[in-house]
């Protein structure tokens, strides 16, 4: 029974671990998509060279605005990337652990099966003993 707790707690955190891991995987591939669209604007800003120079100082503000986001999001993504790492490292700590749990359980499983083979042979030896017992104690008040 402890085992099979164990086991489900292993499940629960496994389920904990996909649960924070699938939003920071969805926030990255969001950011580095942010990130791609962001450079194709620098890009095709800089490719249009005379356009750059009519740009109004306005344009300049939301560039400067657009790079100052860029930054805040490469910072992020960095962060995310950082704590996707860590928690691939405890998933994988966390499934060598549970290998090593079910294959603890199986030896416990195979264990359990051959004390219970040896507990009938024992309650059967116990069973021709007692039979044993009886047809003895039948024959000696009557000799």
């Amino acid at each position: 029974m402890e085992l099979i707790k164990k086991i489900q707690d292993r499940d629960a955190a496994e389920k904990a671990y996909y649960d924070v891991i699938e939003p920071y995987s969805e926030l990255l591939e969001f950011s580095f998509h942010k990130e791609f669209v962001s450079e194709e604007k620098v890009t095709q800003r800089t490719a249009s060279s005379d356009s750059l120079n009519t740009i109004a100082s306005e344009n300049n503000d939301e560039n400067v605005i657009n790079l100052e986001e860029f930054r805040q999001l490469k910072r992020n993504c960095d962060l995310y990337q950082r704590n996707l790492q860590k928690l691939q490292l405890l998933f994988k700590q966390q499934s060598q652990k549970n290998t090593l749990l079910e294959k603890q359980l199986s030896l416990q499983t195979e264990l359990n099966q051959e004390k219970d083979k040896r507990v009938k042979i024992l309650q059967d030896e116990l069973w021709a003993l007692q039979l044993e017992v009886a047809a003895l104690e039948r024959k000696s008040p009557n000799a």
